[in-house]
């Protein structure tokens, strides 16, 4: 279910105290990912070979840290096109930079260009035609030098549109959001394990750059409380990660920094108080601060058209007081067009601040600035943008404190939830409101590492002194411990503490809590009948209560729990009322913008679509879109997994351009990855989500699917979603594999393995999507006749299956192979395998149960095949046994099945026919036979050409009778007219139902011409042999030779039998072109020419015939 209403309940003051996790066993500081604003990328074809490109390398690194190098041009060129979003110093030699330079020059992401080579008077010609060319440098400290001043220059001109600054009149939840996980944050308490697990993050990110590690040594032994302006201002890795991290919204690095950032805001605020009283004192309540600094033109234009918006810090700023010093800062304009220069003039009143805004300079790091600090979240009006003397533009802003009324109340409902003693648990559950479950179920797991909960065993020590405690704190404790032994999967023990909180408690509501929370395992456990009997008395308890006294949370979750339990016995109606009860609900006790109302309305979509009533569905979708749009942050996964439902649905109503739009929208939404196509992509929807593929057009949906993944890869979050990436690649393997392009999707789908190996969390012991993607390239193989690499890949499957007990998708995969094997004539590795699909089977199913028929048949067919055309010796009685065992087998279930039609048990009964007919069992081959027809004759048009061998066959088996038969002239006679009765009735279907000649026809008349031929009817014979042969003459092609033999040498001595000699020589001599032997062909011919004449001169029969 898609909701997430969580029941508040007060900590008691008894329980142990919730630590905060230590984030020492995870790495969040990935080294692979840059955390600071700058990156050098360095392309030479000896940079990783030749000892002076080494010491630059690590030169370099104490004034850039991340830095990467190539020595193949393509490589390069990738990478600079994949950090788009990254300001690039980018270092080159002269002889690739005189090639490369002119297609990378304009691109954004690249700041300051260096040539480095041992030629200077070579490059430099050609190099000044370049203006982001900062020289060409033959010597490694020169080289730095100038690198490290560039660095000075963009660490004060940080991106402030995009970054610095937030434009409020577009999204002002955002702010909202991160502002309340930093609340949080700065408001718990920490210990020493804080520090000590940021300076080990730290190390391990700077593993390889000595400069920063002192740099770390020196914050791990000297830094105090007092210091953390200082060590904020100055250019150190505090800075220069947490500054970074501000501006990007990076809580997990803000986390790793949480009590240094505690610090921060602490001396900020006494700063603050004495600043206010100097101002106070002075009878001041207005300040003036400037901001000197560069400003990419295209940035400029944005806060051109923001005019009278509302803009706020995204970060730490840093002001002056000093309009001279921030001037200097500002430029004269000279740097056009790559940058503009930009003066700030920032108007403060002092007495609408809220946050801490503070004088530094007796505090900073640089001390002769007279610096003011404004804090994260400042907001400002843009009054005016003037260009005063075509060199600086100046840039006038007003604080205010405005909260969008669009979003106070949700911002009240924050703050209240946050409470006056933050945790970890409030700090999650905002990630859980937000929409950031995966990063919340992260934080979980760091909880769970560290033990920072108390124990189930620590928990229940503590009720065995019950003196000691209150009823209220037993009640709590009472819920933690089942809480416990519910997410650990002992439900039976979870239901015994749930119980005896009811017993206990005199509270009506938690009494209520208490059965709903029951009724809740018992729909974790499929019992869901059981669970709406508890969910009942948990209603009963509620609705006894005075209206005002009733939890309303608590009811609307009680009607959440009703909902999810009739969705899951498939009565959508009944969901769908209880659903809208608690939507009513949720609608009057929260604030407009809580995200646990557009989860309802999500789910009520979904109600409407198990309904097929799409049109509400949509109605519903789109009030989630809404409030998603206007309350949560713009790279919230919520609006692109309704984007992603919308489209399916209106697939399914077929308006494939409106679903093909709303996909687009989803890899369009800001901070796009393609995480929000995989998050509705899940692994257990893949099939359906194929399915629904298939309704647009594929070319469509794989560029767009490729745009995504694109994106996806070209992602550097501090935690690096291989698991999504691997589901991207799944679906681009099937989406390669529906337009015919195998080869392409073997690639991928091995890719999403690669990917998933990589992966430590969801998808690494994912044993039944790995085994999946195996079941997809195995298939593939299949399509490209590699029979080889296809059955290593069931096989695969068939590993990664077992590991979780997947029998049934085990059995597919025997399956296929076997069908591998039985198409290469290996007949008795096919035997292997199916009865390897039995026996998985057999471990899911009783063998008696009808998924099994299809197997039991395979094998008894192969059983027979063995016993009837093996060329080694074998023992005929067992394989005689087991073909029987597993025909009878599926016979049996068959008989006793309510199915009065399956096509396959017309073979069974055949298949058995013709054993006993092997076995000489005549009457038991009848039986089975006429069983066969019984069936056959229920669906006669699907079955015409099953019938009319049936009806050969039985004729066949009465005539081998006939062989059988001594001295009883009336059976003899019984069986020759079954066998005429069979053979014409095989014949009037071919009649009716089949083209007028075929070669089965042929040998039907042919077997009736033997039968008559035997009995000495020689004109019913010869009837029949005629019919053959003038069958034959339109298809003789298609004929056995020894077929048409025997016709026309039959026919020869029936003629003859009638005295029509010349009919029976030209017969004959038809006879002596269907022998093999061309000798023996023409011996024959001049013997006919002999009996021939012989006859029409003597009259004499010839007995030798």
């Amino acid at each position: 279910m898609t909701c997430n209403i969580v029941v508040s309940r007060q900590e008691s003051e008894t329980l142990p105290q919730q630590n905060v996790p230590s984030s020492k066993n995870v790495e969040v500081i990935s080294r692979n990912i840059n955390l600071e604003d700058f990156t050098v990328i360095w392309l030479d074809a000896s940079v990783n070979k030749s000892e002076d490109c080494l010491n630059t390398k690590a030169q370099l690194r104490s004034v850039i840290n991340f830095i990467k190098t190539f020595d193949k041009m393509d490589e390069c060129i990738d990478c600079i096109y994949e950090y788009y979003t990254e300001k690039i110093f980018f270092i080159i030699s002269g002889a690739l930079g005189e090639q490369l330079v002119p297609d990378i020059h304009d691109l954004q992401q690249i700041q300051y260009i260096y040539i480095y080579c041992l030629n200077k008077d070579k490059h430099e010609q050609w190099v000044s035609n370049y203006p982001k060319i900062q020289g060409v440098f033959t010597d490694r400290n020169t080289l730095c030098s100038t690198l490290k001043q560039n660095v000075i220059e963009q660490t004060r001109n940080a991106d402030v549109i995009e970054n610095s600054l937030r434009n409020l009149n577009e999204n002002s939840a955002s702010l909202l959001w991160f502002e309340a996980l930093l609340e949080v944050l700065i408001r718990m308490e920490y210990g020493n394990n804080d520090k000590a697990d940021m300076i080990e993050q730290c190390r391990s990110y700077y593993a390889d750059n000595e400069s920063v590690l002192k740099n770390i040594d020196e914050f791990d032994q000297c830094y105090k409380s007092e210091n953390a302006i200082s060590w904020y201002t100055r250019n150190s890795f505090v800075f220069r990660l947490l500054n970074k991290a501000f501006r990007t919204e990076n809580i997990d690095i803000v986390f790793i920094f949480r009590f240094f950032v505690k610090d921060l805001y602490k001396q900020l605020k006494v700063l603050h108080e004495d600043f206010l009283k100097i101002l106070q004192e002075s009878e001041v309540s207005n300040i003036i601060v400037y901001r000197g600094q560069f400003m990419v033109s295209n940035e400029l234009q944005l806060l051109k058209e923001n005019i009278n918006g509302l803009v706020s810090m995204n970060t730490f700023v840093s002001t002056s007081m000093d309009k001279e010093v921030a001037e200097i800062y500002a430029g004269d304009g000279s740097r056009r067009p790559q940058f503009e220069s930009v003066l700030f003039e920032i108007n403060i009143d002092m007495t609408i601040l809220t946050k801490p805004l503070a004088n530094i300079q007796e505090h900073s790091y640089f001390k002769d600035e007279n610096e003011i600090l404004l804090p994260v979240g400042s907001q400002f009006q843009i009054m005016s943008i003037e260009n005063i003397n075509n060199n600086i533009w100046y840039i006038h802003l007003i604080s205010v404190n405005e909260t969008d009324t669009k979003i106070k109340k949700l911002n009240y409902y924050l703050k209240d939830a946050i409470g006056d003693e933050p945790t970890m648990k409030k700090f999650i559950y905002i990630l859980e409101l937000m929409g950031d479950v995966a990063k919340a179920e992260r934080y979980k797991t760091l909880l769970q590492i560290e033990n920072s909960e108390a124990t189930i065993e620590e928990l229940e020590e503590m009720l065995r002194d019950t003196d000691s405690l209150n009823n209220n704190t037993c009640t709590i404790l009472f819920d933690k411990i089942a809480e416990k032994y519910f997410r650990s999967g002992d439900y039976s023990s979870a239901i015994t503490n749930y119980q005896k909180l009811i017993e206990l408690t005199l509270d009506k509501n938690a009494k209520a809590y208490g059965y709903q929370q029951i009724g809740e395992i018992f729909n974790e456990k499929k019992d869901y009948h059981e669970a709406l009997e508890y969910y009942q008395m948990s209603r009963t308890i509620l609705f006894g209560l005075e209206t005002e006294a009733i939890n309303k949370r608590l009811l609307a979750d009680l009607f959440l729990g009703i909902s999810e339990t009739f969705h899951n016995l498939s009565d959508y109606k009944s969901a769908l009322d209880n659903a809208e009860l608690a939507l009513e609900i949720i609608h009057n006790h929260l604030p407009s913008g809580h995200p646990d109302i557009l989860a309802v309305y999500v789910w009520i979509g979904d109600l409407n679509k198990k309904n097929a009533n799409y049109q509400a569905t949509l109605i519903y979708y789109n009030k989630a879109v809404e409030l998603a749009l206007l309350y949560l942050p713009p790279d919230s996964t919520y609006v692109a997994k309704i984007y992603a439902s919308m489209a399916f649905v209106y697939a399914k109503l077929d308006d494939k351009d409106q679903a093909l739009t709303l996909l687009k929208k989803v890899v369009d939404i800001p901070l796009f990855n393609s995480t929000y196509l995989t998050s509705y992509f899940r692994p257990k929807d893949l099939s359906d989500t194929l399915r629904l593929i298939d309704k647009f057009n594929i070319d469509d949906v794989l560029d767009l699917y490729e745009k995504s993944y694109e994106i996806s890869r070209k992602s550097r979050q501090p935690f690096p979603r291989k698991a999504n990436s691997a589901l991207d690649c799944i679906i681009l393997g099937s989406l390669y594999f529906r337009r015919g392009n195998y080869e392409a999707a073997i690639r991928t789908y091995e890719k999403a393995l690669i990917l998933m190996e990589q992966d430590d969390k969801s998808l690494f012991n994912n044993y039944d999507l790995k085994a999946q993607i195996y079941y997809f390239i195995a298939n593939l193989y299949c399509k490209q006749d590699d029979e080889s690499r296809a059955l290593i890949n069931f096989f695969k499957a068939i590993e990664m299956y077992t590991c979780s007990q997947n029998f049934k998708e085990i059995a597919v995969c025997y399956i296929k192979r076997a069908q591998i094997f039985y198409s290469l004539n290996n007949i008795e590795e096919a035997l292997i395998n199916y009865e390897n699909a039995l026996h998985s089977k057999l471990q899911i199913f009783t063998e008696n149960d009808i998924d099994l028929i299809d197997l039991y048949i395979e094998i008894g067919s192969i059983y027979f095949l063995i016993l009837t055309t093996s060329t080694i010796e074998i023992k005929i009685d067992f394989y005689c046994q087991m073909t029987a065992k597993y025909l009878e087998k599926a016979a049996e279930i068959y008989t006793n099945s309510s199915i009065s039609f399956i096509p396959k048990f017309v073979l069974v009964y055949k298949l058995l026919g013709s054993l006993y007919v092997y076995l000489k069992c005549y009457k038991l081959a009848l039986f089975n036979y006429e069983k066969a027809v019984t069936i056959a004759l229920e669906r006669i048009e699907e079955n015409v050409d099953t019938l009319q061998q049936l009806y050969t066959d039985i004729g066949q088996i009465h005539v081998s009778i006939l062989e059988t038969i001594e001295q009883n002239e009336s059976e003899y006679k019984h069986h020759v007219k079954a066998a005429v009765i069979n053979y014409e009735k095989a014949i009037e279907f071919h009649r009716n139902f089949c083209t007028p000649n075929n070669s089965q026809l042929i040998l039907i008349y042919k077997e009736l011409g033997d039968l008559y031929y035997n009995c000495d009817h020689d004109l019913y014979a010869l009837k029949n042999y005629e019919k053959a042969i003038e069958i034959s003459t339109e298809i003789a092609d298609r004929i056995d030779a020894r077929t048409l033999y025997h016709l026309y040498l039959h026919s020869g001595l029936l003629y003859h039998n009638l005295n029509d000699f010349e009919s029976a020589l030209n017969n004959w001599k038809s006879a002596a072109k269907y022998v093999a032997n061309t000798k023996t062909a023409e011996k024959l011919n001049k013997v006919f020419l002999v009996i021939s004449q012989h006859f029409k001169e003597n009259g004499e029969e010839v007995a030798f015939f």
